[in-house]
C-alpha cells in the first residue's frame, strides 16, 4: 500500500505518463533482499559471539557500529546527522548484548520475523533456568523491541567476525545458568550441555518443525511468561495454562507422573503439587482469593520445571502429541498400573 501511494505521488508530479506495474516492480527488487535486525537483551552478557536458533548473540562492539555509519555514508546521509546518529548508537549500544536475525524478504516483513525469533528464543532461555522454580522471583531476561531505541533495522550483511577470544571481567553476581546469563568461551560447553542451550538451539532451528515440536513451543512459550511476574498466583495460572495446553486439561496429573517416572521426584509429589496448584488457581478464578503460598507454588514450580527439562531433550523423539501423550501414558502405566 505504502509503494502504491508512492506512486500515486510520483504519477502526480511527474510530467511524463508513469506505469504503475514497472513502477511497483522496481521498488520491490530494491525493497526485498537481505536485511539484518539488531534487539538489545538485557539479562544476557556475551563475550563473542554464540547462535541459538536463528538468532546469534552478540556484543555490539565499536567496530559494528562503525559499520552501520559507513552504510549510513553511502546511503547518502548527510554528514551532521549522521554524527548525532552515532552519538546516540555509541550511548545506548555500545557494549551491550544483542540479538542479530538476518532474512531474505521484505524489509519490514524481516523486522517483525526478527523480533518472533528473539522472543522465542529469550523465552525459552527463561524457562531453562533453575530460577524458574522461584515463587517470587523474576526475569529481566526480556528483548527490547517497543523502544525505538533499543532495535536497529539494516540493510546489509557480512558482519565483522566478533572476535570470541575478548574477555570481560563478567559482572559481579551474574554467573549461572541462565538468568543474569554470561556466556564465555569458558563456561560455554556447560550451558550447551547441563543448561540445555543445545535443545533450545535444535528446537528453534528447525525448518520443518514437527506437529509435537510445534506443540512443544507453544507450551514453553506460554510457560516462560511465569518468569515475568512476581505474583505466585499469576505464576500458577499461566504454568498451568501452559500444562494443559500440552498435557490435556484432566490429565495433567497422571501424565507428568509418567513423565517424571523412575526420577527422584514421587508420584505422591507430583499429585499433591497439581492438586495444592489447582487449588490456588481455582481460588483465584472463582472466588477472586490470593493466597499467601510461596511454598507451595515453589514445590509445583519445581514439578513443572523437572519436567520440561525431560521433555526438551526428546523434541525429536515424536511427529506428533498424541505420540508423545501415548508414551506419557504407557509409561504411566508401566510405573503404577491402573492406580
Amino acid at each position: 500500500m505504502d509503494r502504491l501511494l508512492d506512486w500515486c505521488a510520483a504519477a502526480l508530479q511527474s510530467k511524463t505518463p508513469l506505469p504503475c506495474v514497472p513502477h511497483l516492480l522496481q521498488q520491490l527488487d530494491a525493497d526485498v533482499g537481505q536485511h539484518e535486525v539488531w534487539i538489545q537483551v538485557p539479562g544476557i552478557d556475551v563475550q563473542g559471539k554464540v547462535t541459538l536458533g536463528k538468532v546469534e548473540l552478540c556484543e555490539v562492539r565499536p567496530a559494528v557500529i562503525a559499520r552501520w555509519m559507513e552504510k549510513a555514508r553511502e546511503n547518502g546521509i548527510a554528514d551532521t546527522l549522521r554524527e548525532g546518529v552515532h552519538r546516540v548508537l555509541a550511548k545506548r549500544w555500545q557494549g551491550q548484548t544483542a540479538a542479530v536475525y538476518r532474512g531474505y524478504g521484505d524489509v519490514d516483513a524481516v523486522h517483525d520475523q526478527g523480533i518472533e525469533q528473539v522472543e522465542r528464543t529469550c523465552a525459552l532461555i527463561r524457562c531453562m533456568a533453575p530460577q524458574s522454580c522461584s515463587a517470587l522471583g523474576r526475569s529481566y531476561l526480556q528483548p527490547i523491541t517497543l523502544d525505538s531505541q533499543a532495535h536497529l533495522r539494516a540493510t546489509f550483511m557480512d558482519p565483522e567476525t566478533i572476535n570470541a577470544s575478548d574477555s570481560r571481567a563478567p559482572r559481579d553476581g551474574l554467573h549461572g545458568v541462565p538468568d543474569g546469563l554470561v556466556i564465555t568461551q569458558e563456561n560455554w560447553p556447560s550451558l550447551w550441555d547441563d543448561g540445555q542451550l543445545r535443545y533450545v538451539h535444535e528446537l528453534l532451528a528447525e525448518e520443518s518443525p514437527s506437529r509435537f515440536q510445534l506443540a512443544l513451543i507453544q507450551s514453553l512459550l506460554i510457560y516462560s511468561k511465569q518468569r515475568l511476574t512476581t505474583d505466585p498466583v499469576e505464576k500458577v495460572i499461566l504454568t498451568m495454562a501452559a500444562l494443559e495446553g500440552l498435557l490435556c486439561a484432566g490429565h495433567v496429573k497422571k501424565r507428568l507422573a509418567g513423565a517424571l517416572a523412575g526420577s527422584d521426584i514421587y508420584k505422591a509429589h507430583v499429585d499433591r503439587s497439581i492438586d495444592d496448584a489447582s487449588n490456588i488457581r481455582n481460588k483465584f478464578l472463582h472466588q477472586g482469593l490470593s493466597l499467601d503460598a510461596a511454598h507451595t507454588v515453589e514445590q509445583f514450580l519445581q514439578v513443572v520445571w523437572l519436567f520440561y527439562r525431560r521433555a526438551l531433550p526428546q523434541h525429536a523423539a515424536w511427529k506428533t502429541s498424541h505420540e508423545f501423550l501415548n508414551a506419557l501414558d504407557d509409561a504411566y502405566k508401566s510405573r503404577f498400573g491402573g492406580r
